[in-house]
């Protein structure tokens, strides 16, 4: 007898009239409790009617009379069989997990037999001769769990119940949801790449209907996520940002993507085609009053808000981009509208060294469709980009 707690023994509890309460079964910690019974000074009774594997189970009924505002404890020894107890549980709460799947052998690979774990998380296996040994190896968990395939040997000690206890992680959970940055509602089909700390990518994911996209299977650590496609009318949102996961718990990333507004502005260099970053523009109406300060972003894009209304507005450039020349000429004039994107383009000068090289560098205005304004020089270009050179 060891005095540790059994987990899985089952009981019952009757009351004095024959009237049964319930069935009950140990938990891990070898106990279990009944409460709000309206038994006050009434004697019931316990029997305990299934041992846990591996165990005798205890014949003997006990009564008690219950006492008001008192906890009545009653205990049970159980024999230990001579044998194998395997226990299964989780590794975060304990609990004991029942349909994991085991195989024992002996030393030289000769299979003893293979075994499931039952509701309490046990296996018990009897008649193993005192002194051998014996390789234990978990061959299957359940579904969210990482599998312990690592194999244990274990000496078979007499006179005993030896136990064996493993311990199941379940895997992480990642939980991405993506809505619009204005309304709140989700959006479906949002795409994202996902990838591990080595760069290398695991695989391409789409939001469902409700807006999210619900990852597991992968081992705790540092992820890398990055949306790869919007949807249209929405700006993407390339940042890469770090994910970490850890055994047994939820990572919920919220996303936002900002709705396109009515007017685009790019810039790109006119010899690589690479977009310009960090190129602030004014915006003004056609009173020149100010109606905004707007920067590129890593793409080369001022994405205007929607609060930008359709009509006439002046564009003008006020800090260039290092290594640029600043496009100091007065206001353009340009026109926002719903519609499919028109390229209107201009140039400026970039900085060679001390002095400006006759190379030019082109500033290409991206809008919704507009037709060209004839106090100076535009053409309107096929492509459904706008560059700035």
């Amino acid at each position: 007898m060891t005095g540790l707690p059994v987990g899985g023994a089952k009981f019952k509890v009757v009351r004095a009239n024959g009237e049964v309460i319930g069935e009950f079964t140990t938990n891990t910690a070898g106990f279990f409790m009944v409460t709000d019974i309206d038994l006050n000074h009434q004697s019931v009774t316990v029997y305990e009617t299934q041992a846990a594997k591996g165990y005798i189970h205890d014949p003997t009924p006990q009564t008690v009379e219950l006492i008001p505002n008192k906890t009545t404890v009653l205990q049970f020894a159980d024999q230990p069989l001579m044998g194998l107890q395997i226990k299964k549980v989780d590794d975060v709460t304990g609990k004991p997990m029942a349909g994991v799947s085991f195989k024992l052998s002996e030393l030289d690979g000769r299979t003893i037999g293979s075994y499931t774990t039952d509701d309490a998380g046990l296996i018990f296996v009897p008649n193993l001769t005192a002194g051998s040994w014996v390789v234990v190896e978990e061959t299957k968990t359940l579904p969210g769990y990482r599998l312990d395939s690592t194999p244990r040997n274990v000496e078979i000690k007499g006179d005993r119940l030896n136990t064996l206890e493993y311990r199941n992680q379940p895997y992480p959970n990642l939980l991405i949801k993506k809505m619009d940055a204005e309304t709140g509602k989700m959006l479906e089909g949002v795409k994202f790449k996902l990838f591990d700390k080595l760069n290398r990518e695991l695989g391409t994911f789409t939001t469902n209907q409700l807006g999210q996209i619900h990852l597991t299977g992968m081992e705790a650590g540092t992820y890398y996520l990055r949306e790869t496609k919007a949807l249209p009318g929405y700006v993407l949102d390339s940042t890469v940002r770090e994910v970490s996961l850890y055994w047994g718990k939820t990572t919920t990333v919220e996303l936002k993507n900002t709705p396109m507004g009515t007017l685009r502005v790019k810039k790109i260099d006119a010899i690589t085609k690479k977009p310009i970053y960090g190129v602030t523009f004014n915006l003004y109406d056609l009173k020149n009053n100010l109606l905004g300060e707007y920067t590129t972003n890593d793409a080369g894009i001022i994405e205007f808000p929607k609060e930008i209304q359709a009509g006439k507005y002046l564009l003008k450039e006020v800090k260039a981009a290092p290594n640029y020349v600043l496009d100091d000429i007065p206001p353009r004039p340009l026109r926002s509208s719903l519609g499919k994107p028109r390229k209107l383009s201009w140039r400026t000068s970039r900085l060679w060294g001390k002095s400006r090289s006759s190379k030019s560098r082109r500033n290409t205005t991206m809008f919704p469709s507009c037709p060209p304004v004839p106090s100076w020089r535009a053409r309107s270009l096929k492509s459904s980009t706008a560059k700035t050179k």
